[in-house]
Formats: C-alpha cells, sequence, structure tokens
C-alpha cells in the first residue's frame, strides 16, 4: 500500500465508507493532509514514521525537506511502544492468534500459507 503525506487538499480522505476491498490489480493508495500526517507520526503511528526513516526516490517539495531534516523530532519512548505493539500484533495475526481489528486475511493465507502483509509488517 502507498500511503502519502500530502501538502495539498486530499480527494480522497481515509476513513471513507468505502466497502469494497482493494484486488491483486488495484492501486492501494491512501492520502492524508500534512496535519493529519503529523497527528498520527507525533502519536507514534508506525506507518507515518516510516516516510521519515525509509528512502525516499520521488521529488521532495520544499516543506517536506524542512521535516524530513527534524525528523528526529517526532522518536519518543511513545513511538517505541506504538512500533512494539504493532509488531507484535502483526506476529500474533502471523501464528493464528486472534484476528486483529480488521479480520484474517483469507486470501492471502490461502495463496501463500501465510498473511504476508502481515509477515512484511513484522519485518519493516
Amino acid at each position: 500500500m502507498l500511503l502519502v503525506p500530502i501538502l495539498v487538499a486530499a480527494c480522497f480522505i481515509s476513513g471513507s465508507t468505502q466497502e469494497r476491498r482493494n484486488g491483486p490489480n488495484d492501486i492501494d493508495l491512501c492520502l492524508y493532509s500534512l496535519r493529519k500526517w503529523a497527528g498520527l507520526a507525533a502519536k507514534g503511528n508506525p506507518t507515518a514514521l516510516h516516510f521519515l526513516f525509509s528512502q525516499n526516490y520521488s521529488m521532495k517539495p520544499k516543506p517536506w525537506e524542512v521535516i524530513f531534516g527534524n525528523r528526529d523530532v517526532f522518536l519518543s519512548r511513545r513511538a517505541a511502544l506504538q512500533f512494539r505493539g504493532f509488531a507484535e500484533a502483526q506476529l500474533r495475526r502471523l501464528q493464528g492468534i486472534g484476528t486483529g481489528k480488521k479480520g484474517q486475511r483469507h486470501e492471502l493465507i490461502g495463496d501463500h500459507g501465510y498473511d504476508i502483509k502481515a509477515a512484511m509488517h513484522v519485518i519493516r
């Protein structure tokens, strides 16, 4: 899934009531306003923090360079606890313990024998 913190208004906001799940050929895209993304990052959201510490090959607008240059302000013990909790929850999902908030990904388990998306999150 591609998550993009954006510096302009988004035409699609996370939390929509769309019921249909993405298929294998769909683009999985979630756009956040910069304010929403910064709030998630400040709370230690692993996916939001990922942007600050992964290689970015795309064009970097000036405002993002300022944020990226000050990325350490988003680091905290709270963020570390969030990351740990997230990884542990994904590991439990891989082990078949509980189903998590969104349930098991049965199509991935059927195709690969385990939830490969949960495995990716544990590795991340």
